[in-house]
């Protein structure tokens, strides 16, 4: 388990989420199981780590979206990437969508799953992430808690409430010992 060093926080700020995010810390964000980071703040991040949103694409196209729903993909920081921006970031993809907007077979896409879908799957993407970021400690990844930064994720395109799913967060990160920064924007 992480290290407690006392009751888990979460605190706001306004700013660019990946400003915002420290050195060795981890930027969590939703993802649709597609793989596909083209709008919004995914596309925002797969400008700042585009080798990061490669190995999740890939990751993606090897797996059935039943596989991926309600999980967490954590990809340690990419060297291009960690040059890029001037610092070591982990990246957190929690997949709580099948896929985004309308469907459309032509692209393949299954379109926005249910709310009650995309709750189902972030309380257990995020218990997923939870279990990953406690192994990174144990395996002397980190010797300290890992700083958490996202922004009011599945309150965008994935349409819903955010105080819903901070209460998934809470909940999967009651014993955590750090914080958690959520990120508005300017």
């Amino acid at each position: 388990m992480a290290p407690s060093n006392g009751k888990f926080v979460i605190d706001a700020v306004t700013g660019d989420v990946v400003e915002e995010v420290p050195n060795g810390g981890v930027l969590v964000h939703a993802c649709n199981c597609i793989g596909n980071w083209g709008a919004g703040v995914a596309l925002h991040l797969k400008k700042h780590f585009p080798e990061a949103y490669k190995l999740q694409y890939e990751y993606c196209q090897e797996r059935t979206h039943e596989e991926l729903m309600g999980s967490c993909l954590v990809i340690l920081p990419q060297d291009e990437d960690s040059k890029a921006i001037g610092k070591e970031v982990y990246i957190a993809c929690l997949f709580t969508s099948h896929g985004y907007g309308r469907k459309n077979s032509k692209t393949k896409n299954p379109g926005l799953s249910k709310k009650a879908d995309v709750l189902t799957a972030t309380k257990t993407a995020l218990e997923d992430l939870r279990k990953q970021l406690d192994q990174l400690h144990s395996k002397g990844e980190s010797d300290r808690v890992l700083e958490i930064t996202s922004v009011k994720f599945n309150a965008g395109s994935f349409k819903v409430p955010w105080e819903e799913t901070q209460l998934q967060i809470e909940e999967a990160f009651k014993d955590y010992g750090g914080t958690w920064i959520v990120v508005s924007p300017k």
